[in-house]
């Protein structure tokens, strides 16, 4: 019994670590910038593998992290809803999402507003 209790205890935890990474929609933040004003979606994203890379705007006080989009996209984009267990930089991800436009104001990096988020299994 001793030994079974062990195990247990042993591998709970390393089972654990091994757990998938992985955001839908339910559990992701609703971007609030995007509810005002007059923002578009420009475009809709599913499934693109993508880099997290940290914003030429980062100072000492903030990190600003942004996604390198692969694929056709090719494009960097800023989210607005990125979750803090994915600031990590050169951390390979799949995403989905809308990426938004403003009419009048010109942004580095577009936002995209996350819909998922998930690790990419090397």
């Amino acid at each position: 019994m001793k030994t079974i209790s062990l195990l247990v205890i042993f591998l709970f935890p390393v089972l654990q670590s091994c757990k998938q990474e992985s955001l839908k929609s339910g559990s992701l933040s609703k971007c609030v910038l995007l509810e005002q004003e007059s923002w578009t979606v420009q475009s809709e994203i599913q499934d693109i593998t993508g880099t997290i890379l940290k914003s030429q705007f980062t100072n000492d006080t903030t990190q600003l992290f942004i996604i390198a989009l692969d694929d056709q996209y090719n494009t960097e984009v800023s989210p607005c809803n990125l979750p803090p267990t994915f600031e990590t930089l050169d951390t390979k991800v799949i995403v989905s999402g809308k990426i938004y436009t403003h009419p009048t104001r010109d942004y580095p990096y577009p936002p995209i507003e996350l819909s998922s988020i998930n690790h990419l299994n090397n």
